[in-house]
């Protein structure tokens, strides 16, 4: 699991929901699949910002998103600090609700994990 920095455009609200489609990274043994994440806000403590202040506008527009990287190597990789890891695009939460109400494998899912679980 990796915290990774979203940058977005001044003026722009932080949207609560995005997708995040993946970036070729430059390192080999590193896989990333595209992910669907809640963003949070990352408050700072004014005495804390280090930047110049042309680069505390752009520290005041970041926030979090939580995404997974898989090392399919078989030695511990390190991924630069300022690696582009994806692009992200706001996701409406409604559109979400509406694809999984209506999604007719859902309740057969639900009946064989029952199953499932009573037989565990």
């Amino acid at each position: 699991m990796v915290a990774a920095k979203l940058n977005l455009e001044k003026g722009k609200e932080i949207p609560s929901l995005v997708c995040i489609e993946p970036a070729t990274i430059p390192i080999q043994g590193v896989l990333f699949a595209r992910a669907l994440t809640r963003v949070g806000t990352r408050k700072r403590d004014p005495a804390q910002v280090t930047s110049p202040p042309e680069q505390a506008n752009n520290d005041a527009l970041a926030s979090n998103v939580y995404m997974m990287l898989a090392n399919v190597s078989q030695e511990e990789l390190i991924l630069p600090k300022s690696t582009v890891l994806g692009l992200a695009e706001e996701v409406s939460e409604t559109l979400i609700d509406q694809i999984n109400t209506e999604s007719p494998t859902r309740p057969q899912r639900k009946e064989r994990n029952e199953a499932l679980y009573k037989k565990v």
